[in-house]
This record gives C-alpha cells, structure tokens and sequence, in this order.
C-alpha cells in the first residue's frame, strides 16, 4: 500500500510542480508601440529599453517573467485590476501615479516635445493656436499639455497607442504630436516624417511599478537592488545608449572610417565609401574622414 501511495506521490509531484511554477510566474504588462522603449521588431518579437531593463533585472533576481504588451492605458488599468502584476512601460514617477502605485527608482530622465511633419514646423506654442495636438491617453505629455491649452487655445486629441497617434499626424487629423523626446528622435533616426522645432519640457523620470498595497510591493525592492547593480556595473547605461544613438551625418570626404565601441573590451572598426549619399553615424561612433584612406 505504501508502495501505490509513494508511485501516485512521485507521478503527482511533477504536475504539482508544474502549477507552483507557473503561479510564480511575473506577469508584467508595457506599452505596444513606443520606440526605443518597446516596440515590435520585424522578427515580430518586441525589443528596446523597457525590454532589456527587465530582462537583465529577471537575470540578476530569478524571476520568471511573462510580458505582454497592450498598451500604455490598457497596461496602467490591468496593474490596477490585478489582471498584471507589475507595469514596465516608460511611466513617469509622479506624485499622483504614487498614490496607486508603488514605484522603484527611476532609470530614465525623460522630456517631452512638440513634433509636426518637416512641412509642418512649428516652432512655439503661440504657433499651436487653434490647433490640434494629438497625445497618448494618461501620459506625463498629455497632463502638461493640459495645463497649457486655455493658454494657447488650441485642442487636445488623445489615442490609446503611439502608432495611432502618428497615423493621425500623418493623415492630417492633428496638426502636432507630443510624446518623449527618445521615442521622437527615434521615429526621426528610423525615417518618419516628423520633425522637432522645440525645446523639450523636463517632466520627470521613469520606473517599474506595481499595484500600491499588492502582495507584489516586494518586486520593488528587488527591482531596485538590481537596478542599483547595474548603475554600478555600467550596464544600465550600455543598454540606453544601446537604444538612444543619435545620429550624425559624415559628408566631406570619399571615404569615411570610424570605430564602434560595444563595451571596454569590444571595438569593431568600420569603413564605407560616400558616393552619392552620406552615412549616419550614432552618437557613440567617432568619424575619421580622409579622401584616400584606401584604394580600389
């Protein structure tokens, strides 16, 4: 009898294993489209910042984590419906937000900016008057547009998602956009119409947050321990320059070479010929241009 009971005990073991494992799991929500924060690669799978914070965090904590990505909005209110554990998605730490929030350190400084289509340059908020402005739903660049539109009267629009935000500047239903300065000199670099004629308003800094009073306010704390390993390491720096280069354009001479630094220990060095165009070159590439730096 002892024997049935042990054999039914070891066959039962695994699947009782199976569900510890999977109520374990960190179910972690972010926005859909907000470039270089998380967006969806061509190989489909998503990538960016947001991404690669929490994947190293997981690595040094442990955690077995399932993200999923329905939107800036959508992410905010299943955090706050227990429908997620935790939120990962560019969210600026504010006052307000820590009301139902507990929110770790920041690991983004961020701002956010006014851009139109480059036939559209607007260049100051006396030039909005009138206007509409499109936003995305519960941002730290929707409250502050908010608080300036009776100034300089002119209308706020607001989507659920970046892309439809930009389809909409696009198509011409808005007139401007305001979202975070990373994510539109991405869209820049990436070959977008847009343009930025602005400066930016510093609105705060972003963090990993999980429902206030949830049996998961430990994931902040251990959060912030990692993230305080790899403000030490240096690799929470590579991974936001990894994501944030900006570009620079080389067009002087035929032949242009410069190197690229991966880490302290990796440089790749590169070359290309300038016949009818000019190479980008991010922020972290260092160009030497000479016209007869080699020979065909």
């Amino acid at each position: 009898m002892k024997k049935k009971i042990l054999a039914c005990l070891l066959i039962l073991f695994p699947i009782f294993s199976l569900g510890i494992a999977k109520a374990d799991t960190i179910k972690i929500v972010s926005d859909t489209a907000y470039a270089p924060f998380e967006f969806k690669d061509a190989d489909q799978s998503y990538k960016g910042i947001d991404v690669d914070i929490i994947n190293k965090v997981a690595e040094i904590k442990g955690w077995d984590i399932q993200m999923t990505y329905p939107g800036f909005d959508a992410a905010v209110n299943a955090v706050q419906a227990g429908q997620a554990d935790a939120i990962m998605a560019g969210m600026t730490k504010t006052a307000e937000r820590e009301k139902v929030f507990t929110m770790s350190d920041t690991y983004y400084d961020t701002k956010v900016v006014i851009a139109t289509k480059k036939s559209n340059k607007i260049s100051s908020y006396d030039q909005l008057t009138g206007k509409t402005v499109g936003v995305k739903n519960g941002t730290a660049a929707q409250r502050f547009l908010e608080t300036i539109k009776d100034k300089y009267g002119f209308t706020i629009k607001t989507f659920d998602t970046g892309d439809l935000m930009n389809n909409s500047l696009s198509a011409g239903a808005v007139n401007a956009i305001m979202d975070d300065k990373p994510v539109i000199e991405y869209a820049i670099n990436q070959g977008q119409d847009l343009s930025i004629n602005m400066d930016g308003e510093a609105v705060g800094s972003f963090a990993f947050g999980v429902k206030k009073g949830s049996k998961y306010e430990h994931l902040v704390t251990e959060f912030n321990e990692a993230l305080a390993q790899m403000k030490k390491d240096g690799s929470l720096e590579q991974i936001i320059q990894k994501w944030t280069a900006s570009t620079t354009t080389a067009t002087h001479d035929n032949y242009c070479c410069w190197t690229k630094s991966y880490s302290s220990e990796k440089q790749v060095h590169y070359c290309q010929r300038l016949i009818f165009r000019p190479i980008r070159l991010s922020r972290f590439q260092q160009p030497i241009c000479r016209n007869r730096y080699r020979s065909d």
